[in-house]
């Protein structure tokens, strides 16, 4: 994949995981199967795709092992969904799903 393809998803995922964050999209923390994943893995995955898109085009390999090790973060944080994690907001929510 193209490091500015990268980059652009990214960005992307980065933004989208922001608007989840600051509570501006809070609508899939009712309807999704594994709630955090949206702050959990979008912002870790993200920035490793950031990173990576940047290593691939400016050649700088040094960034592929910090972009695993976030990537690596935010699926551990996804997964185990820990009760302090996230902000105010999402931890205060109804637990109640709307399937």
């Amino acid at each position: 994949m193209d490091g500015v393809a990268l980059i652009v998803i990214g960005v992307a995922l980065l933004a989208l995981s922001w608007m989840c964050w600051t509570g501006r999209w809070r609508a899939w923390s009712k309807i999704a199967m594994l709630p955090a994943l949206p702050i959990a893995i979008g912002p870790f995955l993200g920035a490793c795709l950031l990173l990576c898109g940047i290593g691939t085009l400016t050649g700088a390999e040094a960034l592929y092992a910090p972009a695993l090790l976030l990537g690596a973060t935010g699926l551990v944080l996804g997964l185990w969904s820990p009760g302090w994690y996230g902000p105010r907001w999402f931890r205060e929510r109804s637990t109640e799903y709307d399937l």
